[in-house]
């Protein structure tokens, strides 16, 4: 210990952490050593799903090239599933998925912000964005996200179907 103040008050002098109040709840509960590595814990957990969503544009503009030019083949597999699951560790499904994602983002452009989240709010992910991006047009798109993030996915899917079957999609 390099002071006797109150673990959040040292994190947040001392290191420049800000601490969510449900650790520093538990941390009543937890020896010092347990909280501090529950606190990496989560800042590994954030820094890694900040990660993820940084990747995620380019990943599915790879995976789009992957599914279009049938590039499993070149790498001596018969079939994307092959690939996909040998290589990647990911099913077909998830590669096509992520193909899907950016022909979306490359019919809305403005998509982009929203699953990346640097519009200011939460990413949006992929399973809305795909949602999103089959419903939506460009006059419809800031309703479409507006309403992804306050629906849950399954809500989300509702109001899709809804929608097309107005529209006769």
């Amino acid at each position: 210990d390099c002071c006797s103040c109150d673990l959040s008050v040292h994190l947040r002098i001392h290191h420049g952490c800000s601490v969510s109040q449900s650790l520093v709840g538990s941390a009543q509960h937890k020896s010092r050593d347990a909280w501090l590595a529950a606190l990496r814990a989560d800042q590994a957990a954030c820094t890694l799903a900040t990660a993820a969503v940084r990747v995620l544009v380019p990943l599915a503009k790879v995976c789009a090239a992957v599914v279009a030019r049938e590039l499993w083949r070149g790498n001596g597999y018969s079939s994307l599933h092959d690939f996909t699951r040998e290589r990647l560790g990911r099913s077909s499904r998830w590669v096509r998925e992520h193909a899907a994602l950016h022909r979306a983002l490359v019919q809305f452009p403005a998509l982009r912000s929203a699953v990346t989240g640097q519009d200011g709010s939460a990413p949006l992910g992929v399973c809305k964005a795909l949602l999103v991006g089959r419903i939506a047009t460009d006059e419809t798109l800031p309703v479409w996200v507006q309403r992804a993030r306050a629906l849950s996915v399954e809500a989300l899917k509702q109001a899709v179907r809804e929608a097309r079957e107005e529209t006769g999609l």
